[in-house]
């Protein structure tokens, strides 16, 4: 929204919150609503897109952690690995596609997408530590998609991208001290992971500061 002239809005809402001098992050009660269905509207089209993506990547994980149960060659991830996809991973995919292309977006989708999506990064990431101790160490990758993904394309707001973010990251490490990483090579990780959460920050608090 533009103003043009200050004086147009010596009445409103806007007025009481710019003569507050607060320059934080987030609005007062009365528009908070407001900001967040004018961020959602504004990111519709990625969050749609993300979750379709994500729903087919789940649908396939879940094919390939079938496929050792029937004697067919698919991913080794045991019983464990399963369920958590099964009960977790997936359930949080398709209940979030369904939510943002469903009429209750506007209303339903960012409580639950606060709760669910660190709850799948995280998850994610034990995946990834996982598949890097039996030697894939290019799901790395996978740990930083996740790490991003809360800030460009889940359609959170700042804190509670930074939220899922710190989440995932205590996931991975938690995963690769159990696992036995050398200290060198969770070090080298842990950096990559941190100037990636950092610099993703950094962005998207300052694109929200701009929208606001």
């Amino acid at each position: 929204m533009g103003i043009n002239n200050v004086d147009d809005v010596s009445d409103s809402l806007f007025d009481r919150e710019l003569g507050i001098g607060d320059v934080g992050l987030g609005f007062g009660a009365a528009l908070e609503p407001q900001y967040q269905l004018q961020h959602l509207q504004h990111v519709k089209m990625r969050v749609r897109l993300w979750w379709s993506f994500n729903a087919v990547a789940n649908l396939g994980i879940s094919l390939g952690l079938v496929l050792p149960l029937l004697g067919r060659p698919g991913l080794a991830m045991g019983a464990s690995g399963l369920w958590a996809n099964f009960l977790v991973s997936l359930p949080c995919a398709m209940t979030l596609l369904w939510l943002a292309w469903s009429r209750r977006y506007l209303t339903l989708y960012l409580p639950l997408a606060r709760v669910m999506v660190p709850i799948s990064c995280a998850v994610s990431a034990l995946f990834a530590v996982r598949s890097m101790a039996q030697g894939r160490l290019d799901e790395l990758a996978t740990v930083d998609i996740s790490l991003m993904a809360p800030y460009f394309f889940a359609g959170l707001l700042f804190r509670s991208a930074l939220c899922a973010s710190l989440m995932t990251t205590a996931a991975f490490i938690v995963g690769a001290v159990y696992l036995g990483f050398p200290p060198p090579v969770l070090l080298k990780d842990v950096l990559i992971l941190g100037i990636t959460s950092v610099l993703c920050a950094i962005v998207c608090r300052d694109a929200e500061q701009i929208r606001s």
